[in-house]
């Protein structure tokens, strides 16, 4: 059998629409139909895509059965990412590996889920700094993320997908598309570790239950940790300063009653850096200088965990792993951003003895 006739042979035994497979290889429908009638032969770059999408190795195009190379996948993902992991490089300059990967394995979901957040985030990223390249990942991580919606059968895929494109609109200002897929995230999100954890409960296996029901806990401190910040945040833009504080130190408060005195906190959400900004705002400078000192302290502080893979000793988040890269160079943006970026200056207590010290000890780490 030529090669026309398998790729229509397994187009069909898959279920796909000569559409739908020229949308999983981004070439268009006519491309499809030419390999299938025999007119056209697809480009030696589309042989590896092909192969994924219909879950088998590339011997099956040319007549030998086989199976998909997983392993081949985890090892070129892993190896896009890996400079991250050493800090050797900045998110950005990881993009054409991990775009060059996708292309490779348009079809492993598992593999698009994994790297729709980072394109979201980089998208983001580069269209606040004005990047000249802010356009091109805003349209990879579309399709990216509209594959999964389109095709994936993992909820949670899905649910993600909407959540990553919902956030890009939001911060590229389209707040109707945003709005649109916002309402489509499932409000059930987190259901899966619940009941994964009750099952497992239930059948006796008690450890991969408590493993369950800390993911679960942490999910959901996750949520609560946003959902506050983003609260105090809406009424520091109305100016109800006394309010936002209250609502930030409600996360202060938490993060004592659940860590204790672990070392590793990794659920901050930059709260302390919020609560001297309203502290500013009302006028009172000592208490504005008191929550940039504990935040500066905390960035400072974690770059002893950096490349590590951390536990917490809490029993609420004690089966949790972070795998966590937060090396001294990310401490050292995060504490300057706490200082004062371009948008929030704290210009009346930047001669502040306290102050100064800050950012003279913030300069002797650079």
């Amino acid at each position: 059998m030529d090669i026309g006739n398998i790729i229509k042979k397994l187009r069909r035994e898959r279920n796909y629409t000569q559409e739908e497979l020229a949308e999983l290889l981004c070439v268009t429908p006519q491309a499809v139909s030419k390999w299938e009638n025999g007119t056209g032969l697809p480009d030696i770059s589309q042989i590896v895509p092909l192969a994924s999408v219909f879950g088998v190795s590339t011997d099956v195009l040319f007549g030998t059965y086989g199976v998909n190379d997983d392993e081949e996948t985890q090892r070129l993902y892993d190896a896009a990412f890996e400079p991250l992991k050493s800090g050797d490089k900045h998110i950005g300059e990881v993009y054409d590996a991990v775009v060059d990967v996708l292309r490779r394995f348009p079809n492993n979901f598992r593999l698009l889920d994994d790297c729709v957040g980072y394109l979201c985030n980089l998208a983001m990223d580069y269209h606040k700094e004005g990047h000249a390249r802010a356009d091109e990942v805003y349209a990879e991580c579309e399709r990216v993320a509209n594959l999964i919606i389109g095709y994936d059968r993992d909820a949670g895929h899905i649910a993600r997908a909407q959540y990553c494109l919902a956030d890009m609109y939001l911060s590229f200002g389209q707040f109707g598309k945003a709005e649109e897929h916002a309402r489509l995230i499932p409000k059930v999100w987190n259901s899966a570790h619940d009941m994964l954890a009750q099952v497992k409960q239930a059948a006796g296996d008690i450890d991969g239950a408590i493993a369950g029901f800390c993911n679960l806990v942490r999910f959901r401190l996750n949520d609560l940790g946003n959902a506050v910040t983003r609260l105090g945040g809406a009424y520091f833009e109305a100016g109800q300063y006394e309010d936002a504080i209250r609502v930030y130190e409600v996360m202060n408060g938490l993060r004592g009653v659940i860590y204790g005195d672990d070392e590793f906190t990794p659920t901050h959400h930059d709260v302390d850096a919020y609560i001297a900004r309203c502290r500013y705002m009302l006028g009172d400078y000592d208490g504005a200088l008191d929550a940039l000192e504990r935040r500066f302290e905390y960035d400072l502080s974690q770059e002893r965990h950096y490349n590590k893979t951390k536990r917490v000793e809490t029993p609420l988040l004690r089966e949790c792993v972070w795998d966590y890269f937060f090396d001294s160079a990310s401490a050292k943006e995060s504490a300057q951003i706490a200082l004062g970026g371009e948008w929030f200056g704290f210009d009346a207590i930047r001669e502040e003895p306290r102050f100064r010290a800050l950012v003279e000890q913030l300069t002797m780490n650079n």
